[in-house]
């Protein structure tokens, strides 16, 4: 496995997946190959839909209600695909992100020294007892092969540290009740601890 594909997956995983901070899904996982070819759009008027949502939630966290978020294909690509923009990272286009059937399925493009090929994730986010985020790479391929079971661990363990420690820093005194990703669209329960 290069370093570029390496660092590519682990930025890619860590933008979509941070941007979904907090989330829990324990929905059995379905036949993932279920995701369309219709692309999504992205457009800075979806990141800013989806920020303005979190800045709501984040006040009606403080007055002491339920929060309640909805996030959509389209507001999560969008924000993958300018934050990778942002970052500079050249290595990955296309990038799509599916809400579909308990699955986040991340798809895109990686150029390896010339050569383009398809990158496919699907990654579960549960929950535990104390209502924090765990995530687990249900499949990551780039091309026909599995990136190797290495890298998904050192992913997996060294993500479920960031993710928790943000997941404090910005959510404070919350715990997740429950998240649903079905037909296009995730939504997340949460209430004041």
């Amino acid at each position: 496995m290069h370093l570029p594909i390496q660092r590519s997956f682990l930025l890619l995983l860590t933008i979509v997946t941070l941007l979904a901070a907090g989330l829990a899904c324990n929905l059995p996982m379905r036949n993932p190959s279920d995701v369309t070819a219709t692309p999504i759009p992205v457009s800075e008027a979806a990141v800013g839909e989806l920020s303005t949502q979190v800045a709501s939630a984040a006040a009606t966290a403080a007055s002491g209600g339920p929060i309640v978020l909805e996030f959509t294909e389209e507001q999560l690509t969008s924000a993958a695909v300018l934050e990778l923009q942002s970052a500079g990272e050249m290595g990955v286009r296309d990038v799509q992100v599916y809400l579909r059937d308990g699955v986040i399925r991340i798809t895109g493009t990686v150029n390896q020294s010339g050569f383009d090929l398809p990158l496919s994730i699907a990654l579960l986010v549960t929950v535990d007892a104390q209502g924090l985020p765990h995530s687990q790479v249900m499949e990551a391929k780039v091309g026909p092969l599995s990136l190797p079971q290495t890298i998904v661990d050192q992913f997996t363990s060294g993500f479920d540290q960031l993710l928790a420690a943000r997941f404090t820093q910005e959510a404070g005194a919350v715990a997740i009740e429950s998240i649903t990703i079905a037909d296009g669209k995730m939504t997340i329960v949460a209430y004041q601890r």
